[in-house]
């Protein structure tokens, strides 16, 4: 969703996913559709090798980057008796850890882009599960995107200087893969929960990173802006 309206707006985008066919797959379509180029270069960030291969493959065609989006992330669910160690800890190191090793690896390009008046961006995708309690049991998820919430602040905190902007897009429910079993088994009541009574459409969530990566947001800087039709904002239900 968001490199299709960066697409639509004529920029240059790399995508990255552990899966080559997918990479490729979606490269070509968005750059049949035009305006913009997509390049797919594939790469499982879960491993620290392969983020510091990704961000090198894009030091050697391009030499710079305006706009980070971190977008990767994984989720389980599990009841708390048998969630395993091994998922909290894949969770955990793609959600939060190796966004920050693709963000270190980065900042030389990000350097290259920035200026004082247009400042490279970078904008991790969190969730609202790390600003509420999620109604299922994903630990892991909940918590990785809560870190991920502060890692951004400090972020923007240490590194801004260098004239950076860090900020947070926390969504809410959209039709992705990692949404797809929940909207298909509880999506009515899902939806309901929603004030504005509809999950998210693919513009909603590309205009806000559209807007931080423009010049209308070169002043916002640490923000973790909320795209969840009001979700996390609706009246609690209680009998007290």
């Amino acid at each position: 969703m968001i490199a299709t309206g960066f697409i639509d707006n004529g920029a240059k985008v790399y995508i990255s996913s552990r899966s080559k066919d997918t990479c490729d797959k979606v490269a070509k379509e968005l750059s049949d559709k035009g305006p913009g180029k997509a390049v797919s270069i594939p790469a499982n960030l879960q491993h620290l090798n392969e983020v510091k291969r990704l961000a090198n493959e894009i030091k050697e065609r391009d030499g710079k980057l305006h706009i980070l989006i971190n977008n990767a992330g994984a989720s389980w669910g599990a009841p708390i008796a048998s969630y395993p160690d091994e998922a909290f800890e894949k969770i955990m190191n793609l959600n939060v850890k190796r966004i920050f090793s693709f963000t270190q690896a980065c900042l030389p390009l990000l350097e290259k882009a920035a200026s004082p008046k247009d400042p490279a961006r970078v904008i991790n995708i969190g969730s609202i599960a790390g600003l509420e309690t999620p109604f299922n049991e994903t630990y892991a998820y909940s918590t990785s995107k809560a870190a991920l919430l502060h890692l951004t602040k400090v972020m923007a905190g240490q590194l801004s200087n260098r004239q950076i902007t860090f900020n947070n897009i926390a969504p809410g429910p959209y039709q992705s893969k990692i949404t797809a079993k929940a909207l298909k088994d509880h999506g009515e009541t899902i939806k309901s929960e929603v004030p504005l009574d509809r999950i998210g459409a693919a513009e909603d969530i590309a205009g806000t990173a559209i807007y931080l990566s423009s010049k209308a947001g070169a002043f916002t800087n640490g923000a973790t802006i909320t795209v969840d039709g009001g979700l996390i904002s609706r009246p609690i239900n209680s009998n007290l």
